[in-house]
């Protein structure tokens, strides 16, 4: 359970990061006017190569983001379901 937690706040931190990352990517695109402008701001700014770079490994972050966020959830409902079953023994008489 520890580490659906753990996993929880990754994915949302990961999340937060890469919307970041697609949003200032799109700026870098849209407020250079020519592929060099583009090229020495992402460089600059983003550490990357060009913009669209930048953009496509934000998306990948966003995915794995998704996929992490997804299986925490499901790992904490099943540990809530197999916690709220009583365990049942039965004892028998011998």
């Amino acid at each position: 359970m520890f580490f659906c937690k753990v996993g929880r706040v990754l994915a949302w931190i990961v999340f937060v990061l890469s919307v970041f990352g697609i949003v200032s990517g799109f700026f870098v695109a849209f407020s250079s006017p020519t592929l060099e402008d583009n090229m020495a701001m992402s460089r600059n700014i983003l550490g990357t190569e060009t913009s669209g770079e930048h953009i496509t490994r934000s998306t990948y972050m966003l995915l794995g983001a998704l996929v992490l966020g997804i299986l925490s959830e499901i790992g904490l409902k099943l540990a809530a379901t197999s916690s709220a079953k009583p365990a049942q023994h039965q004892e028998q008489d011998t």
